[in-house]
């Protein structure tokens, strides 16, 4: 019942709806396929013995009232009543797992897509311990196999086992003794392999899901790497590292089918000798009359025919289930556990008119015994310049991304304007910051969808785009372009130069004029020619924007109204880059280095 709970837990109010009214869809398939079953008993009674239509009973009376002239009349409709009912039993059946087919499919996208939601709602703190390949697989591919190895498994499990209940009922009205020895014979039969097998369906359930992580964490890693990839002649080594996951997955599926189907070799023959045992008890009940041993017979043959596909079947769900548990364990403990995304709808901006203060400012990443950041103290006023520098590992990152809101302090506060940046105002604060990163993320669209990639789904503000462009000194090259605003970046921006990109993720950080701009070793990855190109663009943007420039180029703050040294989480020095340049200090030292 564990796993239902769970499966119950992965749908949405609507689902659930569905769930039920899908159950109770399964009871009415259950009904009708006792009704296809018992009604063969009457036919065959006849077909057994024309003169129960002569004596009493149900038969003789609708034979007597129905005016039949002839028993073959009576007969010949009542064989063709009993093809309706059957037929119609399969029909609604077919309806009944078409209704299904289409719930699970929809439930994949409903799934994929509540996943994806939950994980972008995420802090960035918490994408920082998690890997992006466990992530993708379980958007891509662990919805999908939760659905059809668990919850399509689960609602035929109900189907089936509700059709084998009340067919086994039938079957004990009919002939007890012989209904109850062989449902001992073939459920014993059934419990007996499953509580061998398991205990190993978990197991291989769990190792499926490692080498589906395995193989999404290589593939990534490739296709992300891919001009190192080429220009060290990887390609045999990545295939090689993707095959070994991929024939493991394999066999762990092949295993978990395998159990599935163990019962079927041994059900037959077992059912076989069961039905030559059968016949002859009911000769010997009969006193050896055949013909009254027919009807009985005959029903118990036909229930047969629809039992042992459906128990075959139910064992084999069974399995699957029991294989898929771990993977929708997984997913519903991350459902429960990770918030919902909030709507961003309404959120007015908090704005920097005055000053950004950073008070007594600590931060210590996750399982880290050392803190990155260190009892921060900083002033920057609005439409002041600011650059950071500092070795790697110096904390300047880390810095900007507590700034950004990204991460949440340790200790001390953020603070605009006199409010403290806390849960209710982040999202406004985050508003009025433009970020433009040393890698620009670029999607495989126009220059101008790039530009106004904060839009999210929004129709995009064409005078707000060519403004952005002319901030970021972007608007030439564009009208060197046949298609303008229209040209298409390709993916990760691979048709443009490094100075291109840059100065579109500029365009990009400005499109909603923000009040706060940071660059965050935006120049680093650039030659002297076109980092001089974006600094202009950065250099344009003084006395407008609050702004802060973090490298460990000394040259690119050269502009800056005010410098600040990070060492070792705190900030060691702060001035102008002619004050630092001047006295004694790790500033000078590197300066003169370079």
């Amino acid at each position: 019942m564990r796993v239902y709970r769970e499966i119950y837990s992965l749908l949405t109010p609507g689902q659930r709806r569905s769930f039920i009214m899908l159950i109770a869809v399964m009871m009415i398939m259950a009904v009708l396929d006792v009704l296809g079953v018992a009604s063969v008993l009457p036919f065959l009674a006849v077909v057994a013995d024309p003169s129960t239509l002569e004596g009493e009973g149900f038969l003789a009376s609708a034979y007597d009232q129905l005016g039949f002239e002839t028993r073959s009349d009576f007969l010949q409709v009542l064989g063709l009543a009993v093809f309706v009912i059957v037929t119609g039993s399969i029909g609604f059946k077919a309806v009944g797992f078409y209704v299904m087919t289409r719930f699970n499919r929809e439930t994949i996208q409903s799934l994929a897509i509540t996943l994806l939601e939950r994980y972008l709602a995420q802090p960035y703190e918490w994408f920082l311990q998690r890997n992006s390949s466990e992530i993708g697989k379980s958007i891509l591919s662990e919805a999908a196999f939760v659905v059809n190895q668990a919850v399509a498994p689960a609602f035929r499990i109900i189907a089936h086992g509700l059709a084998t209940v009340m067919l086994c009922v039938l079957l004990l009205m009919l002939e007890p003794l012989g209904a109850l020895l062989a449902a001992s014979i073939i459920g014993g039969a059934f419990a007996v392999i499953y509580l061998r097998v398991r205990r190993s369906l978990k197991r291989l359930g769990k190792a499926r899901i490692r080498q589906t992580e395995a193989r999404f964490q290589i593939t990534q890693e490739a296709m992300l790497g891919i001009k190192e990839v080429k220009l060290l002649g990887l390609e045999k080594a990545y295939a090689d590292r993707f095959a070994m996951p991929s024939r493991r997955l394999a066999q762990k599926q092949a295993k978990i089918q395998m159990i599935g189907d163990l019962p079927r070799y041994a059900l037959e023959a077992i059912v076989f000798g069961g039905m030559i045992l059968f016949v002859l008890y009911l000769l010997y009940t009969n006193n050896g009359r055949i013909e009254t041993a027919i009807p009985i017979l005959g029903t118990f043959a036909f229930a047969g025919l629809r039992l042992m596909p459906m128990t075959q079947a139910l064992f084999k769900d069974v399995a699957t289930l029991s294989a898929g548990a771990p993977a929708v364990s997984s997913l519903a403990e991350d459902l429960e556990t990770l918030p919902r995304a909030k709507e961003n709808e309404g959120i007015e901006r908090l704005r920097l008119n005055d000053s950004l203060e950073l008070r007594g400012l600590s931060y210590t990443y996750p399982e880290a015994k050392v803190p990155a950041l260190d009892g921060i103290d900083l002033r920057i006023d609005s439409r002041q310049s600011i650059g950071i520098v500092g070795q790697t590992g110096a904390g300047k990152t880390t810095l900007v991304d507590v700034v950004l809101g990204l991460l949440k302090p340790t200790e001390g506060e953020i603070v605009v304007d006199g409010a403290v940046i806390g849960a209710t105002n982040r999202r406004a604060w985050q508003f009025s910051i433009g970020y433009v990163p040393q890698t620009i993320f670029l999607v495989d669209d126009s220059i101008a969808a790039n530009i106004a990639f904060s839009n999210g789904n929004r129709e995009a503000d064409d005078a707000r785009i060519r403004e952005a462009a002319r901030l970021a000194c972007l608007d030439e090259f564009i009208e060197q372009q046949p298609e303008g605003f229209d040209t298409m970046v390709g993916e990760r921006g691979i048709k443009l130069s490094g100075g291109q990109r840059q100065r579109i993720g500029i365009a990009r950080a400005l499109y909603n004029d923000p009040d706060l701009v940071v660059f965050d070793e935006a120049t680093s990855a650039l030659d002297p020619l076109t980092e001089k190109a974006v600094m202009d663009a950065i250099s344009a943007l003084k006395g407008q924007k609050t702004v802060i420039v973090i490298t460990h180029r000394l040259s690119t703050v050269r502009n800056c109204d005010r410098i600040l040294m990070m060492e070792q989480g705190r900030i060691s020095e702060e001035g102008s880059f002619d004050e630092l340049a001047s006295r004694p200090g790790r500033f000078r030292d590197l300066l003169q280095v370079t």
